[in-house]
């Protein structure tokens, strides 16, 4: 859905999707958390790119949650390592029961809180790229899933179950699943 509204400003999109919904496997099977930091070289930058977007673009889709880690007596080790691989804080248990005060300090030896983690709204972000896109003219059509693609004489033929497509260029945008 990203891909089809940024090119819709720019062309005529057709968005093939195999399942019978719209963000089926995106919108509620993640933790659906935003860390800007996160991840290997290539996917920090793109969090980066994205920050000012998901922050303030249809009033954003980020609220607040912050993360706490915490660990007994016997996991110092493992808890250092997990806080300092996520750019956390050490704080006190005082501290972490101020936020989550069901916690109990005979058990609860160590804690590590970082403030600048936030809950992803997937729903809302991939409506706010289904109301661009189909504002610019894109059509999407699901239950279509791709089964052959050709290209012959500079055209691209696209294979459905019960159609065929012809396009310019092919985006494959269908992602891990």
């Amino acid at each position: 859905l990203s891909a089809a509204a940024r090119l819709s400003h720019h062309a005529s999109v057709i968005l093939l999707e195999s399942e019978d919904t719209l963000g089926y496997h995106a919108s509620s099977r993640s933790a659906a958390v935003f860390i800007e930091d996160y991840g290997n070289t290539a996917v920090r930058s793109l969090n980066s790119a994205s920050t000012t977007y998901l922050h303030t673009e249809n009033a954003g889709v980020l609220s607040p949650r912050g993360m706490l880690v915490v660990a007994k007596a016997d996991d110092n080790d493992l808890f250092k390592s997990e806080y300092k691989s996520f750019g956390m804080a050490e704080i006190s248990v005082e501290d972490a029961r101020g936020k989550i005060p069901i916690l109990d300090p005979n058990i609860v030896r160590y804690a590590a809180f970082r403030n600048d983690i936030y809950d992803l709204d997937t729903d809302l972000l991939l409506q706010n790229f289904r109301r661009e896109a189909w504002a610019n003219g894109a059509t999407n059509v699901t239950g279509a899933s791709v089964i052959a693609l050709s290209h012959t004489s500079g055209r691209w033929d696209i294979v459905t179950g019960d159609h065929i497509y012809h396009a310019d260029v092919v985006v494959n945008a269908a992602g891990a699943w």
